[in-house]
């Protein structure tokens, strides 16, 4: 008999749970806020005991920084922007942007609403200022390669577009024309 099949069956359901409590998080605090929901709620909701969930995450702060890294590393499974320059990086930046509005509208949601609160939240604004960095030097340097005027500038409006068209697809919902408004940014960025 293999030894390693039950370990390898516990381990899975090891990685169901985990799932299961950051999908059900994820879920809750985008419909209630983060402040909104309790430990208690999201082992219920996941269907987890509380210990389990304190097994996995030590405080409901660690939570939200593991639904905020587990988003970004599907992101970036989805679509990787390694080896991509110029044009080709902005049209793929606005492709995954889009993508993202489509099929995290949960974590979109619950970002939104975390924004607004970020100076009373010191790790989502420290998230959110490391992510910004990052995204704003790479654009920088992308727009510094296509001859942009004011790199800097164009960086810092073609991420106040993409939240713009974020803040206002989840107001409107599916009102809103997001294939029309791709198709502007592909023509303001001439994609």
């Amino acid at each position: 008999m293999n030894e390693d099949t039950p370990r390898s069956t516990q381990q899975l359901k090891r990685e169901s749970s985990e799932i299961s409590i950051l999908q059900s998080a994820e879920e809750l605090f985008a419909a209630q806020g983060y402040h909104g929901v309790s430990m208690n709620q999201i082992a219920r909701h996941a269907q987890v005991s509380k210990g389990l969930l304190y097994h996995y995450f030590e405080s409901k702060e660690a939570l939200l920084k593991a639904i905020f890294e587990w988003a970004f590393r599907s992101l970036e499974q989805e679509g990787s922007m390694e080896g991509l320059e110029g044009k080709d990086l902005i049209r793929g930046l606005i492709d995954q942007a889009f993508d993202f509005l489509l099929h995290y509208r949960d974590l979109q949601r619950l970002t939104i609403g975390l924004a607004v609160q970020a100076h009373d939240l010191g790790f989502v604004h420290d998230m959110a200022t490391q992510k910004m960095k990052s995204y704003g030097t790479m654009l920088t340097k992308t727009f510094t390669s296509l001859n942009y005027p004011n790199p800097e500038g164009e960086a810092y409006l073609f991420g106040a577009l993409l939240d713009g068209i974020a803040l206002q697809f989840m107001v409107l919902d599916m009102d809103y024309d997001l294939n029309g408004m791709k198709s502007h940014l592909y023509q303001k960025y001439e994609l």
